[in-house]
């Protein structure tokens, strides 16, 4: 972004035009004529492009962002903010002259300024949709001018250009010059310096006041850039989700907002779930992976698996960050696996997995165990004299109950999934050197590490890497780390976190049938899936779609992750990823994840959909609402309140808007839905 004199920022806007054109690129957002941007270069005999954010980009959506990442490089987090009242301070002492310098601002700043240089010149890129535009115009014989408003040395500028093969005939520094855009001093120095007429010239350039308006007033022909957002979607979830990690106060969040802007620039928006993928669950999955490399080389660790399937994602990431460094199997360690071999064991994290979850018939919890339980099955159905459900015919008491009593039945399940755990196990390099071995997985209570620390020895001396967990079961002993939420985070962080754990758990899936068993086979000890038919059908379309997605974006931001000292994201970057999710007021979000999570069957909205498939009544729209939100989940609650607001309060009018601000007082005071006290 060029930067301009305070001073000077007071000028008139011009109006900018709306572009309907199709040949009007959608990195541009306005222009100052009729023809089309070649038309105006061949008419132009000078063509002059602003350069930082235009030409050239820094790798942050906020440009200060990059003296944040040069304090972190050096290990100094206050050289940030110390770099900018520096050049504030600067700005003051010197306000006589149009710009400072940089010697000027390092004058009053404990520093060198060379740093500050070398970390520009390595982080500064081109951007091939504008030097398209600059070939163009030198393939045309334009004389091509670039014109900044920089504290940056001239000569700086030049050598950053001249390394990125951005050919100008002439080069304009406010710094150096004692021109700025704003007054039009710089494009008077223009056009004085190659003797032409205002317009004569053809200006590009992301600042709409000096970049756009300044020209116009001058008779320029202007061309007002893109800087973050194609032109057309700033009422666009993605737009919300830019300028949240631009604000958020992170460097690292706003270093992945710029790799997501310049493939938004680029691509544009596509598909919801696949633009999940792309902006969301993409960097995600490389931050956990470039986490989990540290942390693994930290505890000496040499073999690193991947549990499935949440972990096939992040597998990918880390081989291509890691490839060299590490073995990677990805194992097959699902809940039915893992249950299996520990329900000899009765123990709490055990009993807790067998009898928790939603409403459903008993056979719902049998079948979690996988295949080979139809003699328990046939047991339940006999000491319950049916199918009862759980939570509505007969409580979870009753459902532990009957495990205590099936114990010869589950002992022999055991046994047999014990041994083939064992050889699967080892056929993956997980026991020999247990010490040297890390599994990954996404967490949450951390059972499958709990019930294996009983079941399988050599797995107490492996370090398990989480993205996040509660550490509800596990022995005190046990080596665990968590990438992001464990207690003692901030609070904000762990309410939207565990608000809709789930929806974290779906971003991370890959689109794969769970693993329902082992068995052994001519090759060894592999997994059993469950068919493809007993998965709900709307899952497998938006998982394919979010891969796809992640796919598009993972090798730039798996070459961002190389730049970043001590990890892509932090905790503030995941926290303001997720909640562009769980916290969103975009009705599209609200309306995707509203029915996603109604129709995996989880958190407040598994009762009824957050929005119908189609039109209802305004009444029945009002009591659904109202039910939603009286629901314990604080997660529904948001939910329900934001559809409100986006997809149905807006439009009516009249009485129908007064029935339903009514009825929502009345609720907020609760008087609907009241849940009576037990006495």
């Amino acid at each position: 972004m060029s930067i301009v004199s305070p001073r000077l920022d007071a000028v008139p806007t011009t109006r900018h035009r709306p572009q309907a054109d199709p040949t009007f690129p959608p990195y541009f957002l306005a222009r100052t004529f009729n023809c089309t941007v070649e038309e105006a270069i061949n008419r132009a005999t000078v063509v002059s492009f602003d350069v930082f954010d235009t030409l050239l980009r820094r790798p942050f959506l906020e440009p200060t962002h990059l003296f944040d990442a040069l304090g972190s490089l050096q290990g100094n987090a206050a050289f940030g903010l110390e770099r900018r009242r520096a050049e504030m301070r600067a700005r003051n002492r010197h306000a006589a002259e149009l710009d400072v310098t940089l010697a000027q601002i390092y004058a009053l700043l404990t520093g060198d300024a060379e740093s500050e240089l070398s970390f520009e010149m390595a982080n500064l890129y081109p951007r091939a949709d504008i030097a398209r535009w600059l070939n163009l115009s030198k393939a045309m014989g334009k004389k091509v001018v670039a014109v900044s408003d920089m504290y940056l040395p001239k000569h700086f500028i030049a050598e950053v250009l001249a390394l990125h093969h951005l050919a100008v005939d002439d080069l304009i520094v406010s710094s150096a010059d004692g021109v700025v855009k704003g007054d039009g001093s710089a494009y008077r120095l223009l056009v004085e310096r190659h003797g032409v007429a205002f317009n004569e010239v053809l200006h590009f350039g992301d600042n709409p006041a000096s970049d756009y308006d300044a020209p116009a007033r001058l008779g320029i022909p202007a061309v007002l850039v893109a800087n973050k957002l194609p032109r057309g979607i700033g009422g666009h979830h993605l737009a919300g989700l830019l300028s949240s990690l631009e604000n958020n106060g992170s460097h690292r969040g706003s270093m992945i907002g710029s790799m997501l802007r310049d493939y938004l620039v680029r691509e544009g928006p596509g598909p919801f779930w696949q633009d999940i993928g792309r902006y969301v669950a993409a960097p995600l999955t490389v931050g956990f992976a470039q986490w989990i490399g540290t942390e693994a080389a930290r505890a000496g660790c040499d073999r690193v698996a991947f549990c499935a399937r949440d972990g096939k994602a992040p597998r990918e990431a880390f081989l291509a960050l890691h490839h060299d460094k590490f073995a990677a199997p990805y194992i097959h360690l699902s809940r039915a696996v893992v249950l299996r071999a520990g329900l000899d064991t009765r123990s709490e994290a055990v009993l807790h997995q067998l009898t928790s979850g939603v409403d459903a018939p008993v056979s719902d919890y049998i079948r979690r165990l996988g295949e080979g339980t139809d003699d328990l099955l046939a047991l339940a159905r006999h000491h319950f004299g049916g199918d009862p459900e759980v939570g509505r015919d007969i409580r979870k008491e009753d459902l532990l109950t009957f495990f205590h009593a099936a114990q010869n039945e589950l002992n022999e399940i055991s046994r047999k999934a014990r041994s083939l755990l064992y050889r699967y196990l080892d056929q993956n390099g997980l026991l020999a050197e247990p010490s040297k071995a890390a599994v990954v997985d996404i967490g949450w209570g951390g059972t499958a590490a709990t019930v294996l620390w009983d079941v399988v020895p050599e797995s107490r001396n492996w370090t398990w890497l989480y993205f996040g967990t509660r550490r509800e079961y596990q022995p005190a002993a046990m080596n665990h780390r968590a990438m992001f939420f464990t207690y003692g985070i901030p609070s904000e962080y762990h309410q939207v976190v565990f608000d809709c754990v789930e929806i974290v758990e779906f971003l991370f899936s890959a689109p794969e049938t769970t693993t329902v068993a082992l068995s052994e086979t001519p090759l060894g000890v592999e997994p059993v899936f469950a068919p493809e038919e007993s998965q709900w059908d709307g899952w497998a379309p938006r998982v394919v779609q979010m891969e796809r997605g992640r796919a598009d974006v993972m090798p730039a931001l798996v070459r961002g992750a190389t730049l970043c000292n001590g990890g892509l994201v932090d905790e503030l970057a995941i926290f303001t990823l997720l909640n562009h999710i769980v916290r969103s007021e975009d009705a599209t979000v609200i309306r995707e994840f509203g029915q996603l999570q109604h129709q995996l069957g989880f958190g407040a909205s598994r009762h009824e959909p957050l929005l119908s498939s189609g039109n209802m009544r305004y009444w029945r729209n009002i009591w659904r609402l109202l039910k939603g939100r009286s629901l314990k989940q604080s997660s529904g609650r948001r939910y329900w309140e934001n559809q409100l607001t986006g997809q149905f309060m807006m439009p009516l009018t009249g009485v129908k808007r007064r029935i339903a601000l009514k009825a929502l007082r009345i609720q907020a005071r609760g008087g609907l839905f009241r849940k009576k006290r037990r006495r």
